[in-house]
């Protein structure tokens, strides 16, 4: 059910203004100073240039995790296409959403 709660969160976050999807657009909004949300990979969205993504969200701070959705999914969550890296750039969103990937046993990547 968690699941469920996630992407209805990364909804509110999208209508909020919010969400940042897309690799090069997600690696824009981690390269300002002081970025503080965090970063979504869809369950089957590993690529080699989404591991530098990872590598620099780790670098800068920023946490990362592998959500239990696939890229359509991820995408619907957040009324676009197929989406396969998402940044929530509010701390609010966040938190909540870090919250309820602890729920689901989502560890952020190390």
């Amino acid at each position: 059910m968690s699941v469920q709660k996630i992407k209805a969160m990364l909804g509110f976050a999208q209508r909020a203004g919010k969400i940042v999807a897309g690799n090069n657009l997600v690696l824009q909004a981690i390269s300002r100073p002081k970025p503080k949300g965090l970063v979504l990979v869809a369950d089957n969205a590993l690529t080699p240039t989404g591991q530098a993504l990872i590598d620099k969200c780790r670098a800068r701070g920023v946490p990362v995790f592998r959500v239990p959705l696939e890229m359509d999914a991820l995408g619907q969550a957040i009324g676009k296409n197929r989406r396969g890296y998402v940044y929530v750039d509010d701390p609010g969103f966040a938190a909540r959403i870090t919250e309820l990937l602890k729920e689901v046993e989502v560890l952020p990547f190390e």
